[in-house]
């Protein structure tokens, strides 16, 4: 299983993750988010992170024109099915842990995007996947962190993302958490 740790916010936390396990760093491009990231730092990380680097956007069309810079693009929003038709390449598509998500899922699937499987209300249960039955295309979200993340290692899903179950405060990381978490994952 794989580990994305989400919402990083300063080139040091991403050296400090990656170093510590993380297979993938997501970097927030939603302004007026608290983990939305500055053009400077991002610039920082894309000089030091070399792969595994992945943009996360609400916006399909910050999404496509991202597309290329980064390993991976992440729309963190319900697509549209015409919308995406304008995708092309390695995209990580939202999935709402919901009985919508379960229909949506498929198209997601038929467009070739990777499933991220995330809590609607903020902290996913394993119950919560059930109802996706194989996800191991997928990957899990939505209030994973050091108390919980032992329920999800054996989900099946093929990543973990993690963003706010590893911080001391809103968009800043805590090394020992990201030890501890990527400990129980590997």
């Amino acid at each position: 299983m794989k580990l994305k740790i989400c919402g990083i916010t300063t080139v040091e936390d991403a050296i400090t993750a990656k170093s510590l396990g993380a297979d993938m760093i997501g970097v927030i491009g939603i302004q007026g988010t608290p983990r939305a990231i500055s053009a400077e730092e991002l610039a920082k990380i894309r000089l030091c992170i070399k792969e595994g680097l992945v943009f996360v956007t609400d916006s399909v069309d910050a999404a496509e024109a991202m597309m290329g810079t980064f390993d991976l693009v992440q729309v963190h929003a319900v697509i549209e099915e015409e919308m995406m038709d304008k995708l092309h390449g390695k995209v990580i598509a939202y999935v709402p842990a919901n009985d919508f998500g379960t229909n949506y899922i498929k198209i997601v699937r038929i467009h070739g995007f990777t499933p991220l499987i995330h809590a609607v209300n903020g902290r996913l249960q394993p119950g919560d996947l059930v109802k996706f039955g194989d996800i191991s295309d997928s990957g899990i979200a939505g209030g994973i962190g050091v108390d919980n993340v032992n329920q999800f290692v054996g989900s099946g899903a093929t990543f973990l993302d993690i963003s706010s179950g590893v911080e001391d405060s809103p968009g800043k990381k805590s090394p020992w958490k990201i030890r501890q978490v990527a400990g129980m994952v590997k």
